[in-house]
Parts: structure tokens; C-alpha cells; sequence
């Protein structure tokens, strides 16, 4: 679970920073045509924090995982930081933008929100249940 956080954070760090990785939507956002593209890449936003939040919170034991997910939450503006600094100094077409920043809370949000949910109606079966304790030479108490 760690080796896909870390995998996922990776290539998602890069897909944030990387010169212009879907045209820019922000003057045309009102052409209905590009309306629905700019709610994708929206969407994309939120699927992906989702998902390195819910690989971060269920891939570290409770003494690491809200360090690993502050990480996360920290990702979101350090990403438009470098995407802001990187257009002053490089010109890559990239803008940061508040709004983006938010977009990634929400989806750091429901992917807690889904972990969450998760472990309250999917509880880990207990020791008693284990296969492990199925073949074991004692007999349960």
C-alpha cells in the first residue's frame, strides 16, 4: 500500500508541474464547449487527492498516517505554488490558483470520508476469525 502511495504521489506531483498538461480553460470557461472540459479537469483535481488520501491513510499505522496525510493536504497549494513560480520563471502556461486548492481539500475530504466509511461498516475481522487461527494447534479459550 505504501509502494502505490508513494507511486501515485510521484506521478501526480509531476502531472501538477509539468508545462501545460490540458489546454487552459480559465478564458473560455463561460463557452459551453469548454465548460464541460474544465469540470473534468476539476474532477481530476479531486479524484486524484482523493485517492492519495485514502492510500494515505489506510497504508501507515495510526503513529504515521495523519503525518502522511498532512503531506497531502500540504500538497495541494505547495503544487500550485510551483505551478505559479513555474509560469514567472519558465513560462509553462501553468497558473496556481486558490480555487484548485480548494478543489484538492474537498477531495482529500472524501477520501478520509470514504476511509472512514470503510473501516466503520467493513471492520477488520478479528483475531478469532483469522485464518491463521483456524489451523493453530490450540484450541480457541
Amino acid at each position: 500500500m505504501r509502494l502505490a502511495f508513494w507511486a501515485a504521489f510521484t506521478v501526480w506531483s509531476w502531472l501538477l508541474v509539468k508545462p501545460q498538461p490540458f489546454p487552459e480553460l480559465s478564458q473560455q470557461l463561460f463557452d459551453w464547449y469548454a465548460l464541460l472540459p474544465f469540470l473534468a479537469a476539476k474532477a481530476l483535481h479531486m479524484t486524484g487527492y482523493a485517492t492519495l488520501a485514502v492510500l494515505a491513510a489506510a497504508g501507515w499505522s495510526a503513529r504515521w498516517r495523519w503525518w502522511v496525510v498532512l503531506l497531502v493536504v500540504a500538497h495541494g497549494p505547495l503544487s500550485e505554488l510551483a505551478q505559479y513560480l513555474g509560469n514567472l520563471w519558465y513560462d509553462t502556461k501553468r497558473s496556481g490558483c486558490v480555487r484548485d486548492v480548494i478543489v484538492d481539500w474537498v477531495g482529500v475530504s472524501a477520501g478520509l470520508g470514504v476511509w472512514f466509511g470503510v473501516r466503520r461498516w467493513w471492520p477488520s475481522p478479528s483475531p478469532v476469525d483469522s485464518p491463521a487461527t483456524e489451523f493453530s494447534s490450540t484450541p480457541p479459550a
